[in-house]
């Protein structure tokens, strides 16, 4: 059966949710982050302590904000700062209670790391997922340089973008509801998800 991209989109994101020294090139950083936390997960016994390892990690692998902003588009400029922390802190809420679930579910998968493609501080490091019955998938990092350490703001499975998937549903949501319902959906979600 078919693995649906929330779910490969989840493997990428729990892959990268480790706790590692920073390392000098975004190829060792996505390389670390993936051998640690498929070591986490191997030795996990439930999702509640793997999550715990993910909620305590994953300022230092992902940019929060810049996630939630690219996610969030044209309306992000017109959120006051209020607005912008909320609209991140329950952003990373969803993104860590929705796939934080599915880390146990592929923890035998092997992860290859194949290029990154550096360009100062700003990276794309490519990777193939092989998972279940030899299926495969390859899931993009993108990854900026900020402080001498690498951030992840947006992932790509089978060429999918997370944020631009979020995008096209928070936009409608915007329209609909403004900033505000917006944030009160994620944050509705993100209770669902307790």
């Amino acid at each position: 059966s078919d693995v649906c991209s929330s779910d490969l989109t989840s493997v990428a994101l729990s892959l990268l949710f480790a706790t590692s020294a920073f390392a000098e090139t975004s190829k060792e950083f996505v390389q670390a982050k993936t051998d640690t936390v498929l070591n986490i997960v191997q030795k996990s016994k439930d999702v509640v302590t793997a999550k715990k390892e993910i909620v305590k990690e994953s300022d230092t692998i992902f940019d929060f904000q810049r996630l939630t902003a690219f996610a969030v588009g044209k309306n992000w400029r017109s959120a006051t700062p209020e607005q912008k922390t909320k609209l991140t802190t329950e952003f990373k809420s969803l993104l860590i209670n929705t796939y934080g679930n599915a880390m146990i579910k592929f923890k035998n998968a092997k992860v290859t790391v194949n290029t990154a493609n550096d360009n100062g501080d700003s990276s794309i490091v490519k990777t193939t997922v092989i998972y279940g019955e030899n299926q495969k998938a390859s899931i993009d990092y993108q990854l900026n340089k900020n402080d001498n350490s690498w951030r992840v703001f947006d992932v790509s499975v089978e060429n999918i973008s997370l944020v631009m998937n979020y995008r096209t549903s928070f936009n409608e949501t915007v329209s609909k509801k403004g900033i505000d319902g917006l944030i009160e959906e994620l944050h509705q979600k993100n209770e669902a998800n307790k």
